[in-house]
């Protein structure tokens, strides 16, 4: 089916000083649909708010492999979709080392700030826990912080939208049953007006509907999709290297989390990785009732990893900003705002 032209697989901003030798890349990490067309409003946001920062900043973002509206001439993954959790996560890890390289002054060393929504948030936490055992690729840049915005990192099977979409994700046959009705509907000159009505906000029914034309698009997020309930469940990082934690014994024998304050306290615990291994800072951000996260596992989560260099927050005072954000402009805003707010406080460290 024909796709329109007008939309991009790439998205790059630039703002800040040209003519300063430093620079940030900004890399932003889609979730599923891994449509970077669907963050342009929060991306263009982010570079108004981020336009007087006195280094040169690179904001950028890719859709995953599978998701292309276009014949891919990067695709980093060998072979048809659809691909795996597994395999998307490699095309960021690569996509993002070549981006570095890319935009890297010799001069200056590059500093990285890596943004993931929903799983790309999951992808986020799997790319600093990689990069923290690459010496290669420390040596290219350094990821400074790592920003999750409305995150899918546990027990997202446990979810209301994963309890009630697990049926149909294992149903044999979804993806070319749902492929066939989006033909269907193009064929009677249907599918802009359904997928306008489907999609929340005044722009992204036309992303849905080219995605919906693409060639592989719907069978890869329903492939994506249950791949994302069988495998994201625990908290499977170290909780030393990753989340900057670590455990004592206390008087039951149980171990209590104790999290790093400052760096002298840092320097003097013994941790997991090498000496010296660079410890990324976090932050996470979750909606009041997001229908993608369970609520408990959440609380659970914000009570074992929160403090230190991982800072959590619910947003229990603006219970309207729904896990689809970036598809209504004045929640898109707001993000892109506490974002910009975040880098802030990272390149000031």
């Amino acid at each position: 089916m024909p796709v329109n032209t007008t939309l991009a697989d790439e998205i790059e901003f630039r703002t800040g000083q040209a003519s300063s030798s430093k620079r940030l890349l900004i890399y932003f990490i889609p979730g599923n649909p891994g449509l970077v067309e669907y963050y342009r409003r929060y991306l263009e946001r982010l570079q108004e708010s981020l336009q007087h920062r006195e280094e040169e900043v690179i904001i950028y973002g890719a859709s995953h492999d599978g998701f292309e509206f276009h014949r891919p001439s990067n695709r980093i993954n060998q072979g048809s979709p659809p691909f795996s959790l597994q395999q998307e996560i490699h095309c960021v890890r690569s996509k993002l080392s070549l981006k570095a390289r890319e935009v890297s002054n010799d001069s200056q060393p590059l500093d990285v700030i890596l943004i993931g929504l929903s799983v790309g948030a999951y992808m986020l936490l799997e790319t600093i826990s990689w990069w923290q055992k690459q010496p290669t690729e420390q040596s290219l840049y350094s990821i400074k912080g790592g920003i999750c915005l409305f995150p899918t990192v546990v027990d997202i099977a446990k979810s209301d939208k994963g309890r009630s979409l697990w049926p149909i994700l294992w149903f044999p046959g979804t993806g070319y049953i749902l492929s066939g009705i989006a033909s269907c509907l193009n064929a009677l000159w249907l599918l802009d007006w359904f997928t306008r009505k489907l999609t929340p906000g005044p722009e992204g029914g036309a992303v849905t509907a080219a995605f919906a034309r693409s060639d592989h698009g719907i069978r890869q997020v329903i492939y994506m999709a249950r791949d994302e309930l069988a495998s994201i469940k625990e908290d499977k990082w170290h909780a030393q290297d990753l989340w900057g934690v670590v455990h004592e014994a206390n008087g039951n024998g149980n171990l209590n989390g104790k999290f790093f304050i400052s760096d002298e306290q840092e320097s003097s615990t013994t941790i997991a990785t090498a000496p010296g291994a660079p410890r990324t800072k976090l932050y996470l951000l979750f909606g009041k009732d997001d229908y993608w996260v369970n609520n408990d596992s959440r609380d659970n989560l914000i009570s074992a990893r929160h403090g230190g260099h991982t800072t959590m927050e619910v947003l229990h005072n603006r219970p309207e900003i729904p896990h689809t954000f970036s598809l209504h402009p004045e929640h898109s805003d707001h993000v892109a705002e506490k974002t910009a707010a975040w880098i802030a406080t990272l390149e000031s460290e």
